[in-house]
């Protein structure tokens, strides 16, 4: 007996197309986020987690679509 893969169904597959592109704005909000409360963080909570004041600035600082490959 035969059976289909149940992502083998085209309509299937078109139905979720929407998921991928959903979860790339909600990591690209996520990273905005975090940017914009590192940003906020004072000199001795940045000196604590080993960030400098120009490093904090840099990284709020890139545009929203550079999101680091590891995320």
């Amino acid at each position: 007996m035969h059976t289909l893969g149940f992502a083998s169904v085209p309509a299937v597959r078109q139905a979720g197309a929407w998921r991928a592109p959903l979860a790339w704005l909600s990591l690209l909000l996520a990273v905005r986020h975090e940017r914009a409360r590192l940003a906020d963080l004072d000199d001795h909570t940045l000196a604590d987690i080993g960030v400098s004041r120009a490093a904090a600035a840099r990284e709020a600082a890139r545009p929203l679509w550079d999101v680091p490959a590891n995320r």
